[in-house]
């Protein structure tokens, strides 16, 4: 890979070898900057190698075409930022030899190298993988698009690494797929129903439909279904008259009325029972009507709903899902791993904004932007972790971080590993499946990924964690 120094273009051949679309869109093999000491606002950054042979990740010089090139790539564009700088680090420090999606590095330089967590001179990676070296910087191994077309849709502009406008952070391709198909929703005026895991950001997303859309100056309102008492949906959702049902009531609008030419996100929806949704269901239809309890009046809900389960889509009433007529599935934490270091770092520095005495001793002014202060072991484990409610868990252990951390770097908080192990256990609705059970929900789907996870009650990317702990792949 020739080495280009600091340029802004769109995506050219340099970075896809065969300049076609279809080789750019194919996942590649990749490797993204996670930590580095001497450079952190480099964190986010890739390397991509779309093509079979052998370079060398280091500091390299400017007349050795064989040397590794990092990347901030986004949707449409490319920012070259050339090699690695930093103390110790040898002009040729890993030797990478690429063919097709297989790659095997070999520690040719003077820093000590790992793979998640344990010293080699030699390895074959996987994705998820983390490679390190000794006190200089640390990549997460995956695979992703050569390359990644402008966004068919326009998306408020970010600083890279930092929040965007919704708060949602990433620069993974799994990131930027999702804020394409945000982008896209919001075109319409259709109800939405928004999936993934717990802690994958359901609200934020709901807010960027909303605010993307044509209601955005309309109010957004949000409800958790799942703290609305069984007998009181109707009322809450549609509102009452003053004295009904009950003498001395006051008037409501409900959620309905307050969300008025803007949004109505219920969060949870699933947890609203199925003969609790048959109620709903005209009001959800296209120019649905109402009436507020007690009030003989229809009212017509000029609202969109977006609604969010973390449950299979199946699990809802099938005319109330029906009419959920847009669908959009969040990536899990652990479907963008490079992301983790850049959510880290936002989660920290959010809260020291909110709690400076607390937090802002872990704050670093020093450079480029802000930085977060993080034992390097500590931020390793943390790449490395389960995350079975995703940034919520992150977020999580980063609290207990800081209060268990004595001085002024973040350090990995006591009983770490057996903490999570708990977790696991009574968070992962996978834990229960056997190999047995996923390879004949997979066969009676025809290897349908989507159709197997629901017939097994769990999200299409927690069925693909299990293929990879079982070592299977998929055979359609």
């Amino acid at each position: 890979m020739p080495r280009t120094g600091n340029t802004t273009s769109p995506i050219d051949s340099t970075v896809d070898d065969g300049g076609s679309e279809e080789r750019a869109a194919r996942a590649v093999p990749a490797l993204t900057i996670a930590w580095a000491l001497a450079e952190p606002h480099r964190v986010g950054e890739v390397a991509i190698f779309s093509g079979s042979g052998r370079s060398f990740l280091g500091r390299g010089g400017d007349d050795e075409l064989d040397q590794v090139v990092f990347a901030r790539v986004r949707p449409g564009v490319v920012e070259r930022t050339g090699s690695l700088a930093g103390n110790h680090l040898s002009r040729r420090q890993i030797a990478i030899e690429v063919s097709g999606d297989d790659v095997e590095i070999e520690n040719v330089g003077k820093l000590r190298m790992s793979v998640n967590g344990v010293e080699k001179k030699r390895a074959t990676l996987a994705a998820g993988d983390v490679v390190s070296l000794h006190r200089h910087s640390a990549f997460v191994f995956g695979l992703r698009p050569a390359r990644m077309p402008k966004l068919g849709a326009d998306y408020p502009p970010c600083g890279f690494g930092e929040p965007d406008a919704f708060g949602i952070v990433g620069e993974s391709a799994a990131c930027w797929e999702m804020r394409e198909q945000l982008a896209l929703l919001a075109r319409f005026d259709e109800h939405t129903l928004v999936l993934g895991e717990s802690g994958t950001g359901k609200e934020l997303a709901a807010r960027a439909v909303h605010a993307l859309s044509r209601r955005a100056r309309g109010p957004f309102v949000a409800r958790n279904a799942a703290t609305i008492p069984d007998a009181l949906v109707e009322a809450e959702v549609y509102g009452n008259r003053k004295d009904f049902p009950n003498a001395g009531m006051p008037e409501s609008d409900g959620l309905i009325g307050a969300a008025r030419g803007g949004t109505l996100f219920l969060d949870e929806i699933a947890e609203i029972t199925a003969a609790r949704q048959a109620p709903l269901l005209r009001v959800f239809d296209r120019d649905g009507s109402y009436h507020r309890l007690g009030d003989p009046k229809p009212r017509k809900a000029d609202v969109r709903f977006v609604c969010a389960t973390n449950r299979s889509p199946g699990e809802l009433k099938s005319d109330f899902a029906a009419r959920l007529t847009l669908r959009v599935e969040l990536p899990p934490l652990d479907a963008r791993r490079e992301d983790i270091a850049l959510v880290a770092r936002h989660v920290v520095l959010d809260d020291a904004q909110r709690n400076p005495d607390a937090v802002g001793r872990f704050v670093r002014r020093d450079g480029r932007r802000p930085e977060i202060a993080i034992d390097p072991a500590f931020l390793l484990r943390l790449l490395r972790l389960e995350y079975p409610t995703n940034v919520r868990d992150l977020v999580r252990v980063l609290r207990q971080s800081v209060t268990a951390s004595r001085g002024d770097v973040l350090e990995a908080p006591p009983n770490l590993d057996d903490d999570r192990s708990g977790v696991v256990a009574v968070s992962d609705a996978s834990a229960g499946i056997s190999e047995a059970d996923m390879r004949l929900a997979l066969e009676r789907q025809r290897w349908n990924l989507t159709h197997a996870a629901e017939q097994l009650g769990i999200t299409r990317y927690k069925l693909m964690r299990l293929m990879r702990k079982y070592g299977l792949r998929d055979a359609g």
